[in-house]
């Protein structure tokens, strides 16, 4: 099975263990990490349709590691279209040098896919939703801003927001199937797997994929 998006927020090896004062701080001890070589050796472009989108999570403090890794590129995209920007609020973040409180989210393309045009513009000034004013009344479904303001969840835990933001194109251009990895729940029309839905290494979710071993457990009906 091959899909036409994919968002992954994937659990990242820190290169130090402990990010604040205690031997058991740190995204390791919230959940099992995966080293930048593991993650650039999953077989993600066996799954993935010739025009796809890629919806990629990634901590500033990894962001240029990232990039020099050709993790992109290892699963099957070729370009970094844009980004957009989480700013968490209530939340002091972590860091050594400043407290990071922005997390990247990379919109990655394979091969043509249409562009999603925004007409809106990159900042919010509040946490209020822009409500389209000024835009034509075609685009007002699928435009949305690359800044997204809001609280801190639980730890990694990803905004409402995002999916507000990215769903109105996906409906709109019909990028189905889409597929969600390392996800913590499940959510309508999307699969998701990894080890909070299946109870699997992910490197098991995505064999049975590609045998398109599909099981119920992927799935959100």
């Amino acid at each position: 099975m091959k899909f036409r998006v994919i968002v992954a927020d994937n659990p990242w090896e820190f290169f130090n263990k402990n990010t604040g004062g205690s031997f058991k701080s740190g995204a390791s001890a919230k959940y099992n990490t995966i080293s930048l070589q593991e993650l650039i050796d999953l077989p993600v472009k066996k799954i993935v349709e010739r025009n796809a989108l890629l919806f990629l999570w990634v901590p500033t403090a990894l962001s240029h590691e990232v990039a020099r890794s050709g993790l992109v590129e290892s699963w099957g995209f070729n370009k970094v279209v844009t980004k957009i920007y989480w700013i968490k609020i209530g939340s002091l973040g972590l860091g050594f040098n400043f407290r990071n409180q922005i997390e990247e989210c990379w919109v990655c393309r394979r091969g043509s896919v249409k562009s999603f045009r925004t007409a809106f513009p990159n900042v919010i000034m509040s946490g209020e939703p822009f409500d389209g004013s000024g835009c034509a009344p075609e685009f007002v479904d699928m435009m949305k801003p690359i800044i997204i303001i809001s609280r801190s969840i639980k730890h990694s835990q990803k905004p409402e927001e995002f999916w507000q933001m990215i769903q109105p194109s996906i409906d709109k251009f019909g990028l189905y199937p889409c597929l969600e990895m390392f996800s913590r729940e499940r959510r309508p029309t999307w699969m998701a797997i990894g080890n909070e839905i299946s109870g699997n290494d992910i490197r098991v979710d995505l064999d049975n994929l590609i045998k398109e071993n599909l099981l119920t457990c992927y799935y959100y009906e």
